[in-house]
């Protein structure tokens, strides 16, 4: 399974439980994709922060937008993340509060 995922990755991880793997943007953002192996909705925010932990580290920021209805894809339960760059903070105006 992992070695299908790589191909639309930079970096593909597994856990007894989560499959995740991310891609760099041009523009610097990560995209961060993590699903459960059972495929059933992630309901556990302390295991999406911990998976962000172990990938990226304890001080990178990561956010989860919420689509508008006309951009919304939602073929399966998974779940994503931007971890954002210090300019990307910055602009977003959101120094402040993270």
């Amino acid at each position: 399974m992992l070695n299908c995922i790589k191909k639309e990755a930079d970096c593909a991880y597994s856990s007894e439980k989560y499959i995740w793997y991310y891609r760099a943007r041009a523009d610097g953002c990560i995209t961060l994709k993590i699903r459960r192996k059972d495929k059933a909705p992630i309901n556990n925010w302390d295991d999406i922060y911990a998976i962000k932990n172990y990938t990226f580290g304890k001080e990178k920021i990561a956010i989860e937008i919420y689509p508008r209805a006309s951009k919304l894809v939602n073929k399966c339960n998974m779940r994503h993340l931007f971890i954002l760059t210090q300019e990307q903070i910055v602009g977003l105006n959101l120094e402040r509060i993270l």
